[in-house]
């Protein structure tokens, strides 16, 4: 599968998902999509986000010849359709792409 099925009640098969997840990208040169709120924000209110998974990524794919290219986007509004059925109509998403963030072997943090 390509995906990474999280448990958020389970922090260690977490950590394992995220591991695999990292393996396959690092053999598949794959792109990955990450949530970093573990989640949908409800009413448009950001939670927190989960450094864990980011950071395994990143520290198991990061090679000196192989910088990550990190390319952050916002969706805002897609909460407003979460579980609406029928879908509401008159709705505004708005994405925002943002300059790409290029991690290397010498970045620490």
């Amino acid at each position: 599968h390509k995906s990474a099925l999280i448990d958020r009640s389970n922090r260690l098969q977490a950590l394992k998902e995220i591991n695999a997840l990292a393996d396959r990208m690092r053999k598949n040169t794959h792109a990955v999509v990450l949530f970093p709120e573990g989640t949908r924000a409800k009413r448009g209110v950001l939670k927190e986000f989960k450094m864990a998974g980011f950071q395994g990524l990143l520290q198991k794919n990061k090679t000196e010849n192989n910088p990550i290219q990190i390319i952050p986007v916002a969706i805002d509004g897609l909460w407003k359709l979460a579980a609406r059925i029928p879908v509401p109509t008159n709705i505004n998403v708005n994405i925002r792409i943002f300059d790409p963030i290029i991690i290397d072997s010498s970045d620490t943090d």
